[in-house]
């Protein structure tokens, strides 16, 4: 028996993994992730390589999760 198991602690088969990000990352503000997919598209001239194109796709998830926090930017 492992050490978990003694004291009666089990692990979920039903654990989920919801993100690599940990939990106290802070959100950066929509307009800084902004201007770094504006920057990437100009020095690209639109057309993304396989791995800026991974790139610019977690650059918009992150733009997506900070606009819905609805924390407001800092002027």
């Amino acid at each position: 028996m492992t050490d978990n198991a003694q004291r009666g602690i089990t692990r979920s088969p039903y654990s989920v993994h919801m993100s690599s990000i940990p939990v106290t990352a802070r959100v950066r503000p929509p307009s800084v992730i902004n201007e770094q997919i504006r920057a990437l598209m100009l020095r690209s001239a639109g057309r993304l390589t396989a791995a800026q194109r991974a790139e610019y796709e977690a650059l918009v998830e992150e733009w997506a999760t900070a606009v819905n926090t609805g924390e407001p930017e800092a002027a």
